[in-house]
C-alpha cells in the first residue's frame, strides 16, 4: 500500500434545510472555517456553474454568501496550495467537505472535530474524518484512476462489469467503501458521526454496543460519535483495516443494501428483516460475546425497533441457528422452507457462477448443521433481470458446480436443479425478476418456535416499556 499521501479529508451532509437564511448561515461558517485553518496563507474563491468556474475577490465571494438566494444548485471552492474547502447546495441539500496536510490537521483538530460537533448535533445527517489515501483506496471504482492516484493496491480486488459493461472494481467488498443508501452513507474510516436519521435502519443502541472500536460518544440531539482507532493516517495497518472491517459487519451495513446485483459474497455479521415503521436486527456472537460470521454463531442479539413509536426491545439468547435463521420463508402450498436472492448477473464477469455457486454452497452448509435437528424439504430461487436471465449460461453453471464436486440433476421444471454436496440436497430453481412480486404470494413466514422462558422474557419486555410509558397495552 502507497505511504498515506498525508493528507485529511473532512465531509458533512446535512438535512434538508428549508430556510434560505439556514443555509447562508451553514456556508457562512463553512467561509470562516476555511479562512481559520488556512494559516494566514490567502485562498483563491471560485464557483462552478454548468462546469464554467468564475473567480471572486474575497470581498465579493462573502458578499455572494450574505446576499444568499434561492438557487437550485452551487459549488463554491475556498483554497490555496495547501487546502481545499468546498460547498455544495442542491435542492436545499447542503454538502461541506475539507481537505488538509495531517501536519495542519493536527493543530487544528480540536477546532474542525468541535465544528463537526456542533453542526451534526443542529442539522446535520452525517460527517466524517479520515485519511485522503484510505478515502481514495475504498472508493475509486476505475481501474485507471487507481493506477493514477494508487502506487500499491490491494492485493485480489474483485472485478465487475458497471452499466457501460466497463470492467471497475468491486468498491463495496471493501471495508471504507462509502454505500449510499436512502441519502445515508454507510461507510467505516476513522471518525464519523451519525444522526438519529439511520435509527430506522440500524437502532441506536446497536452503534452504543459496537465493539473494537477506540471511543463512542452519544452528542445531543441524538448524535453518535465513534473513532475506531488512534490516528487517521495510520489507517493502511492490518489491525486498523480489520477494525474498519468489523465495524460495518457488527451494523451490517452491506446486508442492509448491496446495489451492484453482484451479491455480498460474505458470511453475514448481522441481518434485517424490515416491516412497516419497523425494523428488526439479529446480531451474531459467540461464546464470549463478540461479534461473528453467522454459521459460527451460539449467541444472538434481536434489536427490535419500531421507529414510529419509538419502542425498543431487545432479547438476547445462546443456542443454535433454525430452519427459520436460514430459510425465512415457507411456501404454503408445497411446504418448502424457502431463500431467495435477487442477482444481476449482467455485472459479472463470469455470467454469475462465483456469485450462484457461492450461495448455492452457503446453504448446503446450513443444511448440514441443520440436518441434526430435523430435515425438510427447502428450495433456494435466485431472480434475475429479464436480460440476464436470458442470457444466463445455464451449461456453465452446472460445470462449474461439477468441477468442484456438486452433484447435479434436472428437476421437472426448466431452470429447476437439485443440487447435492455435503450429504445434503436442496432445490434451486432459477427466474426472472418480474416474477417475485407473484411468487411472494404464495409465501408466509412460519411462527417461530421460542421457549416458556424466552416468550415470558421477550413479553416482561413489553410489559415493562408499555407499563414505564403508562399506555395500555392491547391484548
Amino acid at each position: 500500500m502507497r505511504k498515506s499521501l498525508e493528507q485529511v479529508y473532512l465531509m458533512i451532509q446535512f438535512n434538508k434545510l428549508e430556510s434560505i437564511d439556514v443555509i447562508e448561515s451553514h456556508i457562512k461558517d463553512w467561509f470562516w472555517m476555511g479562512k481559520i485553518i488556512s494559516a494566514g496563507e490567502p485562498l483563491t474563491y471560485q464557483e462552478l456553474v454548468d462546469d464554467h468556474t468564475i473567480n471572486y475577490s474575497e470581498t465579493a465571494f462573502l458578499h455572494k454568501i450574505v446576499s444568499w438566494s434561492e438557487e437550485a444548485e452551487t459549488h463554491l471552492i475556498a483554497k490555496n496550495t495547501h487546502l481545499s474547502c468546498e460547498c455544495y447546495v442542491e435542492n436545499g441539500y447542503l454538502a461541506q467537505t475539507i481537505l488538509m496536510p495531517f501536519e495542519r490537521f493536527r493543530d487544528v483538530k480540536r477546532i474542525v472535530e468541535n465544528y463537526l460537533d456542533q453542526k451534526m448535533q443542529q442539522q446535520g445527517l452525517y460527517a466524517y474524518i479520515r485519511d485522503y489515501q484510505e478515502y481514495l483506496s475504498h472508493n475509486l471504482f476505475y481501474l485507471d484512476e487507481r493506477k493514477q492516484y494508487l502506487v500499491h493496491d490491494f492485493p485480489n480486488l474483485r472485478q465487475m462489469k458497471n452499466d457501460q459493461s466497463e470492467i471497475v472494481i468491486d468498491c463495496s467488498q471493501l471495508s471504507g467503501y462509502d454505500l449510499m443508501f436512502e441519502k445515508l452513507c454507510l461507510t467505516s474510516c476513522w471518525k464519523m458521526w451519525f444522526s438519529s436519521n439511520y435509527y430506522h435502519l440500524i437502532p441506536k443502541q446497536a452503534f452504543l454496543d459496537v465493539q473494537q472500536v477506540d471511543q463512542i460518544d452519544v452528542l445531543d440531539n441524538e448524535v453518535v460519535r465513534i473513532m475506531l482507532f488512534d490516528s487517521p493516517n495510520n489507517w493502511q495497518l492490518p489491525a486498523n483495516l480489520g477494525f474498519q472491517r468489523l465495524f460495518r459487519k457488527q451494523l451490517g451495513f452491506d446486508q442492509i443494501e448491496w446495489i451492484n446485483g453482484v451479491g455480498v459474497l460474505e458470511d453475514p455479521y448481522a441481518e434485517f428483516i424490515k416491516a412497516q415503521h419497523m425494523i428488526q436486527m439479529i446480531q451474531y456472537q459467540n461464546e464470549n460475546m463478540q461479534p461473528v460470521a453467522k454459521p459460527q454463531a451460539t449467541h444472538f442479539i434481536s434489536r427490535l425497533f419500531n421507529y414510529s413509536e419509538h419502542v425498543y426491545l431487545e432479547a438476547r439468547r445462546s443456542g443454535q441457528l433454525n430452519y427459520q435463521a436460514y430459510f425465512p420463508f415457507e411456501t404454503i402450498d408445497t411446504k418448502e422452507s424457502l431463500a431467495y436472492w435477487l442477482l444481476n448477473t449482467e455485472y459479472c464477469l463470469d455470467n454469475g457462477v462465483e456469485a450462484l455457486t457461492y450461495y448455492i454452497d452457503y446453504y448446503l452448509r446450513a443444511l448440514r448443521k441443520l440436518s441434526k435437528q430435523d430435515s425438510r424439504p427447502t428450495l433456494l430461487r435466485f431472480y434475475l433481470p429479464e436480460k440476464a436471465f436470458n442470457q444466463l449460461s445455464e451449461d456453465q453453471l452446472i460445470n462449474a458446480l461439477l468441477d468442484n464436486q456438486y452433484l447435479v440433476y434436472p428437476a421437472i421444471d426448466k431452470n429447476h436443479y437439485l443440487v447435492v454436496k455435503y450429504g445434503q440436497t436442496i432445490s434451486v430453481k432459477l427466474d426472472q425478476a418480474s416474477d417475485l412480486r407473484s411468487d411472494a404470494k404464495n409465501w408466509r413466514q412460519p411462527e417461530e418456535k421460542l421457549d416458556d422462558e424466552t416468550k415470558e422474557r421477550f413479553e416482561d419486555k413489553i410489559k415493562d416499556y408499555f407499563m414505564r410509558n403508562r399506555i395500555k397495552k392491547e391484548d
